[in-house]
Order: structure tokens, then sequence, then C-alpha cells
């Protein structure tokens, strides 16, 4: 008798994708595909993305730092507000990105994916080079890296997206708390405190009571 043994269900095709932004004809860094500022469109490595507009006038490759994909950059400001895009099936990615300038330090940094602010930080001599990763839900098929409000003179190195899982057609989006406002004091003190977010509200419980601010 034949025995046939079930397997498990597994997304082998999981999208991922590392991408760099340079100047066209330098060194790729490797696992990575490059990007060289032109509008958005279907590349020859198979994938689509690429600018809201022409910005090949921009990249650059500073040639002072040892790791390639921190020396070069694109400029997401220097001609008008510009987005980045790329196509991927409608899902729950894990999105990291590079933003700075190996020899300057003369920005703020305000980069958001699909709306939510991954990046918020300005450079300093010390640290010129800011990574942020986050989680975002894609329903429309592009990932749309933008700029966000308060940004100066925005540069993006890299953006590494890997998928994270499915995203059910009935899911509604993560809320995007953009502030939040203090309450009145607790009217105890408290010991062992935990909270966590529960629809939008801020739960903070311990010994001797809680509060909610919202």
């Amino acid at each position: 008798m034949q025995l046939v043994e079930s397997l498990e269900t597994r997304s082998l095709l999981s999208f991922s994708a590392n991408v760099n932004f340079q100047p066209d004809g330098v060194a790729v860094p490797a696992g990575y595909r490059a990007d060289a500022g032109a509008v958005y469109g279907k590349r020859a490595n198979g994938l689509n993305y690429g600018w809201s507009r022409d910005n090949r006038d921009s990249p650059r490759d500073r040639n002072v730092h040892p790791q390639q994909e921190y020396d070069t950059f694109n400029h997401m400001q220097r001609s008008g507000n510009l987005k980045w895009e790329i196509a991927v099936p409608n899902a729950v990615y894990r999105v990291r990105v590079a933003a700075g300038d190996a020899s300057y330090f003369d920005s703020v940094f305000r980069i958001t994916a699909e709306g939510s602010l991954l990046v918020n930080k300005t450079p300093t001599s010390d640290e010129r080079l800011i990574n942020r990763e986050m989680e975002v839900s894609v329903r429309d098929g592009r990932l749309t890296i933008d700029n966000g409000s308060g940004a100066k003179n925005n540069k993006l190195n890299f953006v590494q997206i890997r998928h994270v899982r499915d995203l059910s057609p009935s899911e509604p989006q993560r809320p995007v708390v953009s502030a939040w406002s203090r309450g009145a004091d607790m009217p105890v003190a408290l010991g062992e405190v935990a909270g966590g977010v529960i629809n939008n509200k801020l739960y903070i419980i311990g010994d001797g009571g809680g509060q909610t601010l919202s």
C-alpha cells in the first residue's frame, strides 16, 4: 500500500526585493537591483518600479563610504516632491529604508511608506545615515515611498521589501496614530505598570487602578 504524506501549504513565491538608488553605470551592491531615477515602468530585471517624474539627474555616488548601498542615494525633493513606487502583490510587507548622505547632513528626513511615517529624523555629523523599518499593507498593487510633512532635502539610499503575510480582503488597514494628547494625572501612583493600544486608545494597567488616554 502506498502512503502519501500531505504537506502543509507554503508560500514559495513570496515577493521580496532590494533596490539601491544610484547613478547609472556605477557598481551595484550585491543582492540589489539598481534604480537610476527613471520614471515608473518595467525594468530589464523584470520588476516594475520608478519615480513619479524623471529623476535621473539627481542620484549621487560619494565614493567615501565602504558600503556602496550607503555611499549612493537619490534626491526625493531636488526637482519637486517626487515619490517612488514598486509593483507588488497586495499583501503585508516589512519595509526597510536608509536615508542619508555620507558627505553631508543638511536635511530633515521625513519619509513615508504607504502613507505611514517611516523615517522621522534629522541627521547630524555623527549620524548621517538613518535606517528604519516597519510593516505596511498594500492594497492597490504598488508600494509607495513618499515625502512626509516637514521634510527637507530627503535623500533615499535603498529600500528592502519582504513579504510578511497575505492580506485578507476584509482586513482593515492598521490605523496610524499621528499624535497623542496628555490626559489627567492618574489618581494614584502605580507599580509594575503595563500598557497596550486597543482601538486607538492607550490602556495603562498596574497596582492601584488604571486610566485610559485617547
